[in-house]
């Protein structure tokens, strides 16, 4: 059960809730659609959890970052058990804000969501509940 409550942790910061209120100050470089390509490293469908009854998997995902402080973002996981596939599919709603060069995004919920990442060249990459997110402008790399 303990399993399961960690790939409901992961899934929910991929899920999330939506909100559309927040702070509308303008960040125009960082603005675009950006696709999902690794997380930890791994190229997808990328393994977030692995135990002897199941496998967790983070299949594919994007997010898009507008100019007015709001992002969406969207994520098909699965998790295998027993033989049997159960896909995922979830979308975040939220805002964020920068700050020397860092990005803190927020979503919120009855268990609000913050969490980090850098924009660099192109690529965000995110640090989420430990699992490190590489996000590349609008496409893949």
């Amino acid at each position: 059960m303990k399993t399961l409550f960690v790939i409901a942790v992961v899934v929910a910061a991929a899920i999330g809730c939506s909100d559309s209120s927040g702070p509308k100050q303008v960040v125009m470089a960082e603005a675009g659609t950006y696709t999902l390509t690794a997380v930890n490293g791994e190229p997808l469908p990328a393994i977030v959890l692995q135990t002897d009854q199941l496998t967790g998997e983070i299949v594919s995902g994007s997010i898009v970052i507008r100019s007015d402080s709001t992002f969406t973002e969207t994520r098909e996981a699965r998790i295998t058990s027993g033989g049997v596939v159960s896909p995922t599919n979830g979308t975040t709603n939220g805002t964020f804000s920068i700050s020397a060069g860092t990005a803190t995004f927020r979503v919120p919920g009855s268990t609000p969501i913050t969490y980090t990442g850098t924009f660099s060249s192109g690529t965000l990459t995110a640090t989420v509940q430990g699992t490190v997110l590489k996000y590349v402008r609008g496409g893949t790399a």
